[in-house]
């Protein structure tokens, strides 16, 4: 797992539709004044202690540059890669001034997306999509979406991250360098394949 190591290192170091109308999705809702937004930042990390808790094997996935690894890791070296991933820029308060919220949801398929987005230009975490589907007692959350940014004085590096509620978490990485060809970094940890093996 030595590659993973290197991964983990630099992913600390470096991290500190056209809309379509139809009959089956309500109106778009803008709520920039209402301050009842999800707590990302709280539920993630409840997700991340709640992996740290399974007593199972946690598979991981590495493709760098179309260069595939995958192996186990450990549930510390997984809390670490987790929490890094998760901006202060998102902690409640701070989330609740800084970004507007826009919402709709979808009668066909009893989904609910809301969409967070910065309100100034230079916050680092660029997009936030949560989708939330309906159950017979509450809405569930599915899975959450994150676009964040770093950049520094040698590069600059986009975060893609997606985390599956109870199954798995996936960053896709872009680290852009000048004068160099960009690199492309996946990484996948997976502590629940269940629903992909029926």
């Amino acid at each position: 797992m030595n590659i993973f190591k290197v991964l983990l290192v630099f992913v600390l170091f470096t991290i500190s539709c056209k809309e379509k109308q139809t009959a089956d999705i309500e109106s778009t809702v803008d709520t920039a004044q209402i301050k009842e937004y999800f707590p990302v930042y709280d539920f993630l990390f409840t997700e991340i202690s709640s992996v740290d808790s399974l007593a199972i094997g946690l598979k991981y996935y590495n493709t760098t540059n179309q260069k595939s690894d995958s192996g186990y890791i450990s549930h510390d070296d997984f809390h670490k890669l987790a929490s890094s991933l998760i901006p202060s820029a998102i902690r409640t308060e701070q989330f609740k001034n800084e970004f507007k919220e826009t919402s709709f949801y979808d009668r066909s398929t009893k989904t609910s997306t809301f969409m967070y987005q910065p309100i100034h230009p230079d916050n680092p975490v660029k997009r936030i999509d949560i989708l939330t589907k309906a159950s017979d007692t509450y809405d569930k959350v599915s899975s959450i979406y994150m676009e964040s940014v770093h950049n520094s004085k040698d590069s600059s590096v986009l975060n893609k991250m997606i985390w599956k509620t109870g199954r798995f978490m996936q960053l896709n990485q872009q680290v852009n360098f000048p004068g160099k060809q960009a690199e492309e970094r996946q990484i996948k940890v997976v502590w629940n394949n269940w629903e992909e093996i029926q």
